[in-house]
């Protein structure tokens, strides 16, 4: 019966207000729950993708982030690499954000 109580018409201010404070109620109670459970919230993120490993590209893992290359090599250009063989390592963390994008030491 309660379920009703949210299917009605209502336009007034004060429901207004009252369904607002319902929400962030309990976006807070979610983002506490999962802050005190990061377990949780590593299993509802997901993982990290390797994307280049010891110099070479992950193809697996470009297709599964649905990336090309040239965004790849986009990418390395802003943080100053000029080729994708310049690149030992490069994951792909849950946010998306490019982690560990760490150049090869030329040797002489």
């Amino acid at each position: 019966m309660w379920i009703h109580m949210f299917a009605l018409d209502d336009n007034s201010i004060s429901g207004g207000l009252i369904g607002a404070f319902a929400l962030f109620g309990a976006n807070y109670l979610v983002v506490r729950f999962l802050f005190k459970h990061r377990r949780l919230d590593e299993i509802r993120k997901g993982k990290s993708t390797s994307l280049i490993e010891d110099g070479w590209l992950c193809h697996g893992g470009l297709a599964k982030e649905l990336l090309i290359e040239s965004k790849l090599l986009a990418v390395a250009h802003r943080q100053g690499i000029g080729t994708i063989d310049e690149i030992r390592h490069c994951t792909l963390a849950p946010g998306g954000q490019l982690d560990d994008l760490r150049k090869l030491i030329s040797a002489g």
